[in-house]
């Protein structure tokens, strides 16, 4: 293993703060103690500009200075903070010079925001273009969750121990902000301490050695974007799960590091009894390994190395993968960026606050907004593991705006489209399918009357959408709430003056390097607005079903999805 010895640039700054929050949920799984070694100097410095301040009624306090990044990149090693909204009372702002702390103790009146107050702090020796870690301690005087350059932090009260990645720009080095949209500002004391920053030297990716050992993943970039399930409920919060990946030259990495109770490894030859870490890769190309040793997959190098543990799970695992280029799915790598959705499962070993069973009991282990082998699988590129597409091919040919004018003179819009109509009391529903392969990728779109619309729900699958499958089980989708897969899309709905409700334009466009090299595309399509039914469809055999698919074409079977070129939507092709 290569062991790096960061090279330490600065360290300073103390702050403590109060805020009004009651959560106590972990922090996030960000906060990670660097590996390197280093020694940090402290220094204590006040800011050299007047600017205003709330003096303690204490004694032997430095005040702190109001200000923002402007103040901060001018006056390096000195804590301000920005406030600037009356909804929001500064009680105390001090420097605590024997401790090396800085405080800020506010409260929060009615129609607060998230970004009303705020903290930045300088590097005092910042080199612009270098990539550093930043390494404090914040003690909360209640929970709260806010971000530290924007990243997201869930602060428990009392100690927390924040660690940033970041590149310092010509911005100011550490903005804190003590809220997010989802969780808003509340009174707290606050009280930051020393802040270092070590320059970030890295590894390559391709010298991980497969072994079960986390430690060579501590040194390259992508193990700073992992992903990860704690346990939400009292019995289930000593288990976890953390999952790394890493797109190399010659292939995709990826380890789990798991905290779990039953351990089992003796089942042969059903790998899935085991204890076992489960993947797939673009959609439905799945992968395993097996605590089983015995039992080996051939698509991959892999092991699982698991040990009894001293805190309150009995065991402690680690699984570790390799899948060369040769051995993943055709087309999978687009950009540097690979498709990627993940599990833990031992039969038997239940966690809370995943994606299985709506965040309830399950002994399948994934994440919360991922799934494994759908359109909310994660990307993954050299740099680790994201649930935004890092990819941004915007399409060239058509414009994806909800308007289907640009279509009008396109074969596929005018005679090769595919459309369902509802029977009976239903016949006033319809949607309409529209499909091309053009240069620079793959169209769909669909004009539905309905007569329910949903905007506003959480999950993409709850509010009216637009789903494809491309290929046999590759999804992708739009969601009435802006949700969309990969690629651009859009849903444009109105009002209907006729029997139906309403009239929704959709559009997706999937880039061609998405897709295989091919005269044409295999596509299934649906259209669903929970609780608005359909009757004469293929779901439900035809009865009442509010998952709009066109009989004998159900779109994620291969077999029965359609077959799409530049001049449209075809049943078979010659």
């Amino acid at each position: 293993m290569k062991h790096i010895t960061s090279k330490l640039l600065v360290a300073m700054l103390g702050v403590t703060f109060l805020a009004g929050c009651t959560s106590s949920i972990t922090p996030s799984s960000s906060s990670l103690t660097p590996t390197s070694t280093t020694t940090s100097t402290t220094s204590t410095t006040t800011s050299t500009t007047s600017t205003t301040s709330v003096t303690s009624s204490e004694d032997l306090k430095t005040p702190l200075s109001r200000g923002f990044d402007a103040e901060a990149v001018a006056n390096p090693g000195h804590v301000y903070y920005g406030n600037d909204q009356a909804t929001v009372t500064i009680v105390a702002a001090y420097f605590e010079d024997g401790d090396d702390e800085s405080i800020i103790e506010f409260t929060v009146g009615t129609g607060a925001e998230a970004d009303d107050m705020k903290l930045f702090y300088e590097n005092p020796t910042a080199v612009a273009g270098t990539r550093y870690t930043a390494e404090f301690s914040l003690k909360a005087g209640v929970a709260f969750q806010g971000t530290v350059n924007g990243e997201v932090f869930n602060f428990i009260r009392g100690e927390n121990n924040v660690v940033s990645h970041f590149e310092e720009t010509a911005n100011v080095s550490i903005t804190i902000v003590l809220a997010t949209l989802e969780s808003p500002l509340v009174s707290n004391t606050i009280t930051i301490g020393t802040i270092t920053f070590t320059e970030k030297v890295y590894t390559a990716t391709e010298d991980i050695v497969i072994d079960g050992d986390l430690e060579d993943w501590e040194t390259i970039r992508a193990y700073e974007h992992p992903l990860n399930l704690t346990g939400v409920t009292t019995d289930t919060d000593h288990k976890s799960v953390t999952f790394y990946a890493a797109l190399g030259d010659d292939g995709l990495y990826l380890l789990a590091h798991v905290f779990h109770d039953v351990l089992i490894n003796d089942h042969t030859p059903e790998w899935w009894l085991n204890t076992n870490f489960e993947f797939f890769v673009k959609g439905d190309h799945q992968y395993w390994v097996s605590a089983n040793p015995t039992i080996v997959n051939e698509n991959l190098t892999g092991i699982i190395v698991s040990s009894e543990y001293s805190g309150e799970a009995n065991y402690e695992s680690i699984a570790e993968v390799f899948v060369p280029n040769a051995n993943l799915p055709e087309g999978a790598i687009v950009a540097g960026q690979i498709r990627v959705g993940y599990a833990w499962k031992t039969v038997g070993d239940q966690i809370t606050g995943g994606e299985a069973a709506g965040g309830g009991y399950d002994e399948y282990w994934v994440p919360a907004g991922t799934w494994v082998n759908n359109a909310d699988q994660t990307f993954v590129t050299a740099e680790g593991i994201f649930l935004e597409d890092q990819v941004n091919i915007e399409p060239t040919v058509l414009t994806i705006d909800g308007n289907l004018s640009d279509w009008a003179a396109m074969a596929a819009y005018t005679t090769n489209f595919a459309a369902l109509v509802g029977t009976d009391a239903t016949s006033h529903k319809d949607v309409t399918f529209y499909a091309a392969v053009l240069a620079d990728g793959l169209y769909m779109a669909a004009i539905a009357h309905h007569d329910v619309s949903i905007t506003d729900a959480g999950n993409w699958w709850e509010n009216t959408n637009f789903e494809v499958f491309v290929n046999g089980g590759t999804q992708y989708y739009v969601s009435a709430n802006g949700a969309v897969a990969t690629g651009s899309g859009i849903i444009v709905t109105t009002a209907y003056e006729g029997t139906a409700n309403f009239v929704s334009v959709a559009e997706i466009f999937i880039p061609a390097p998405y897709l295989p090299i091919a005269d044409y595309q295999r596509v299934g399509f649906a259209w669903k607005t929970p609780g608005d039914d359909i009757t004469g469809g293929a779901a439900n055999e035809g009865l009442a079903d509010s998952y709009w698919v066109i009989p004998m074409h159900w779109p994620n079977n291969a077999a029965e999805q359609y077959y799409v070129n530049a001049d449209g939507i075809f049943a078979t092709i010659a």
